[in-house]
């Protein structure tokens, strides 16, 4: 049985590029070939998508960067530059899906409140930041395996090797079989 912990690293850089080419292809190709009066708009719609696509290029380069986000261990799960999360503080680990991504998220005890992780590639307020994952995924420290190094299935694997008696279960409170 595999004592190492599990460390998690920033990935999806794949994603990434796949989304980088279908804006150049969709947005900025047909713009650049634009003549006439047109040639104006299209080349300040340009060089603003391109800013920004440089922007998360840049940003997810940070990232990459930083090494460790996340650790799953027999002290439970420790986020970089936070406490570790004890699995006696966490009640469950839910795995939840959002338009199409799949998260993994640790659903605190009573009382509990866990750190904020979400791989952002533009800078968000943390209490804006807080206040949209636990809208939208149900708690502050979400676990997204499309923008990670990690496939769901390990992380999973990870809960249950380590966390005793921390169940893994879907929105329809069903056992995760991965």
């Amino acid at each position: 049985m595999n004592t190492e912990p599990l460390e998690i690293r920033v990935g999806g850089l794949r994603r990434f590029l796949v989304l980088v080419g279908m804006l150049v292809l969709f947005f900025l190709l047909p713009q650049v070939l634009m003549g006439g009066y047109h040639r104006t708009a299209a080349e300040v719609g340009v060089a603003g998508v391109a800013t920004l696509l440089v922007g998360a290029l840049v940003r997810h380069l940070r990232w990459r960067r930083r090494g460790c986000l996340v650790r799953i261990g027999e002290d439970g799960i420790t986020v970089t530059g936070a406490r570790t999360v004890g699995w006696n503080e966490i009640r469950e680990v839910r795995e939840v899906r959002r338009a199409g991504w799949l998260g993994l998220v640790p659903i605190a005890g009573e009382g509990v409140e866990l750190p904020l992780f979400d791989v952002v590639l533009f800078r968000v307020r943390p209490s804006t930041a807080a206040a949209r994952t636990e809208r939208r995924w149900g708690g502050p420290l979400i676990l997204l395996p499309a923008k990670l190094d990690v496939d769901g299935s390990r992380i999973v694997g990870a809960v249950r090797r380590f966390g005793p008696g921390v169940p893994v279960l879907d929105e329809q409170r069903q056992a995760v079989v991965s």
